[in-house]
């Protein structure tokens, strides 16, 4: 995995480690920098592992903030220590332990713990919470289903037209009539080409779509293609952040062709079926230039 995997929560997370790090001046970023950034990225799976513990930022950040020497000069780019990054390898271990995908905060905590370095465990001894409490709340947790990906979807959907769920629906289904167990691009791919109502039902022919191979390949897919959901997830996430820019209230299914127009997994995908990029984000920039 890498860290084009993380969540959108872990990348939040990790974000916020960074800037707590650079805004109380230390020369490096430890993890209980990270552990700080997770306990500030309210939602997260980390983050209502953490709140169990009846956790006071401020406090934590006042015990941090004499944990690190202080830098001559602020510095917007901070290196990781050799724990934090240790810790980082070690959650992507964890997530593939537990099956999961994605790397999320959850993981991170996993890590962090299994590693055990950096200044968090005076951190952890400081607020008398131990490696096994933590552990226990994590399991139980997943156990009961909850994973950042379950949420970050349901939030990604709500963001979705009636019509950009109706593709995502179609695509699903289509991977069930072929019996595959997930969805996965080529399955979106072939949604959008068939959703009569969509922008990508004229634009995708025009621009030398190759259905047929489409189709054949689809037959051959291995039932489980690893890394499919993943895939999909980042997609869509970049759809929803490309409507955003454009300043859209929804995403649709012209923001999922544009997501994979400027995806580089996207971008493979599209030319393996004959589809002339330059073709495509023109015709959808003249779409979108006159809904805008």
């Amino acid at each position: 995995m890498s860290s084009d995997q993380y969540s959108q929560n872990a990348k939040q997370a990790l974000r916020m480690g960074h800037y707590i790090a650079r805004q109380l001046q230390h020369v490096e970023v430890d993890t209980d920098h990270l552990f700080a950034g997770i306990l500030h990225t309210e939602g997260s799976v980390g983050f209502q592992v953490l709140e169990h513990f009846h956790l006071d930022l401020d406090h934590v950040l006042d015990m941090i903030e004499t944990f690190h020497p202080y830098a001559d000069h602020e510095s917007d780019k901070l290196p990781f220590t050799e724990a934090l990054r240790d810790s980082l390898a070690a959650a992507i271990a964890e997530a593939k332990w537990l099956n999961h995908d994605y790397i999320g905060t959850e993981h991170f905590l996993l890590g962090l713990l299994r590693i055990g370095g950096g200044r968090l465990h005076e951190l952890m001894r400081e607020f008398d919470i131990t490696a096994d409490q933590v552990r226990g709340r994590i399991k139980r947790l997943v156990q009961d289903g909850l994973t950042e990906i379950t949420m970050e979807s349901a939030r990604r959907m709500a963001k979705l037209s009636e019509l950009g769920k109706r593709v995502l629906n179609a695509a699903e289904y289509i991977a069930i009539v072929h019996r595959h167990e997930q969805m996965t691009p080529l399955h979106l791919l072939l949604a959008l080409a068939q959703e009569r109502r969509g922008i990508a039902f004229e634009a995708l022919p025009r621009c030398g779509l190759d259905s047929v191979t489409l189709q054949n390949d689809l037959k051959g897919l291995p039932r489980l293609v690893p890394g499919a959901k993943t895939l999909v997830n980042h997609l869509i996430d970049g759809a929803v952040d490309r409507a955003e820019i454009l300043g859209t209230h929804y995403t649709g299914t012209e923001h999922l062709l544009l997501a994979m127009t400027v995806d580089p997994d996207g971008q493979e995908i599209l030319r393996l079926y004959g589809l002339d990029l330059k073709c495509l984000q023109q015709y959808l920039r003249d779409v979108l230039l006159k809904k805008h």
